[in-house]
């Protein structure tokens, strides 16, 4: 949160290359983690061009920190 805070205002809604995203992403990975991604995007019955960036290890782990991020900050916004 304080580096997403650092970049800018905090009603901002975060992007896959953001570096709080990035930085969140390298504090929770964890091969197991990983694994559990990769299960879990093969189950998914969506567009088939997301699914297909999905299929990339690195663009879904990012996908995924940034999911995080954002329901942290929206519950943030339902605190307030």
């Amino acid at each position: 949160m304080f580096v997403f805070a650092a970049g800018g205002a905090l009603s901002r809604d975060p992007a896959i290359d953001d570096p709080a995203v990035i930085e969140l992403a390298g504090d929770i990975d964890s091969v197991e983690r990983r694994a559990a991604l990769t299960a879990a995007v093969e189950l998914l019955d969506g567009a088939p061009e997301a699914l297909e960036r999905l299929r990339d290890p690195e663009s879904a782990w990012r996908a995924y920190a940034c999911a995080l991020l954002a329901d942290a900050l929206g519950e943030d916004e339902d605190e307030a």
